[in-house]
């Protein structure tokens, strides 16, 4: 919740980056994805995803990435 002359918390930056599939954030209010790359892709069947899910009180910031492409996802949180 948001408190008027309080600000925002601590800002914490992630970077997942091939061949690392998931990563787990820690704890925080608020995150987001901030930055997707992907590149080397074939043709329309390939693909690849970035993904921000909550498992309890825990971020998760995960990608699906195909086997020949390289991608980076970014994420951004807040306390």
């Amino acid at each position: 919740m948001w408190k008027k002359g309080g600000g925002i918390g601590k800002v914490s930056s992630y970077q997942l980056n091939f061949p690392y599939s998931q990563s787990n954030l820690g704890q925080h209010t608020f995150c987001a994805l901030s930055h997707v790359r992907a590149t080397g892709f074939h043709n329309s069947n390939d693909y690849s995803e970035c993904s921000l899910s909550k498992s309890g009180s825990n971020w998760q910031l995960t990608a699906y990435p195909p086997s020949i492409a390289s991608y980076r996802c970014d994420a951004v949180c807040i306390d």
